[in-house]
């Protein structure tokens, strides 16, 4: 929708279980963009399929756990400063879990895993 400049906008009907999904707490507020987008890009895709895609599953804490050890493993290899290691994990990690979990959960516990001490958030 965006790349291609169409601007026809689906019918309310198609965004409700997004927006209904985002109200009640079952996909977190930072992953309706990305899920508005699919939206709109994908009309014949279901809109609870689409929805359901970032709504918590069950496997948030493996899928995590995993993206931390990844993301460890890479920063003993590579020589970067907290900021910038804590940084790239979370870019790393996030995208897998976005609606799912929340980010400063993420970004705690990359934090613990990295050793990495308070790093200063930028905005």
């Amino acid at each position: 929708w965006r790349t291609t400049g169409a601007r026809e906008l689906p019918p309310a009907a198609r965004l409700a279980p997004l927006v209904s999904a985002v109200d009640d707490g079952r996909v977190r507020p930072e992953a309706f963009e990305r899920a508005f987008d699919r939206l709109l890009a994908d009309p014949a895709a279901p809109a609870e399929s689409v929805v359901a895609d970032f709504a918590p599953n069950g496997g948030e804490e493996g899928e995590l756990a995993r993206g931390i050890d990844a993301a460890r493993g890479e920063a003993r290899r590579a020589r970067r400063g907290a900021e910038a290691e804590l940084r790239r994990a979370m870019g790393r990690v996030m995208p897998g879990l976005l609606g799912k979990v929340e980010p400063a959960v993420v970004r705690e516990r990359l934090r613990a895993a990295l050793s990495v001490g308070d790093v200063e958030e930028r905005v």
